[in-house]
């Protein structure tokens, strides 16, 4: 059986940093001038880029949350679509793989084709 105990840490860490980044991306939305302040194109440029950014950590925040989740069922480490091992590289390099690499190339080709 194999010890997947430290990647808990390491996702909940992850969640935590990943809030942090949710709050002072609304911060800099608060804290952006008003288009009468600024350049109208420039303004909605960087509310364009403050919405990527947050639905980007939006989506991370989500796959970490999921491997959390599969963390507290005795799932996690286990392909969603195979049901074999993850291997431990690449868990160390995304904590919150839903995957196998084998399967995931197959669901990106999926999506792609």
């Amino acid at each position: 059986m194999r010890d997947l105990s430290r990647f808990k840490p390491m996702l909940k860490k992850m969640r935590e940093d990943l809030i942090a980044g949710l709050k002072k991306l609304d911060e800099s939305y608060e804290n952006e001038l008003t288009p009468e302040e600024v350049e109208l194109s420039d303004h909605m440029r960087e509310l364009k880029r403050i919405n990527r950014e947050r639905s980007l950590i939006e989506d991370t925040l989500s796959k970490v949350e999921e491997a959390l989740k599969r963390f507290d069922e005795g799932t996690y480490g286990k392909c969603i679509d195979c049901g074999r091992d993850i291997s431990i590289e690449r868990l160390e390099a995304v904590p919150y793989a839903q995957r196998c690499l084998e399967c995931k190339k197959k669901y990106e080709k999926g999506l792609r084709g």
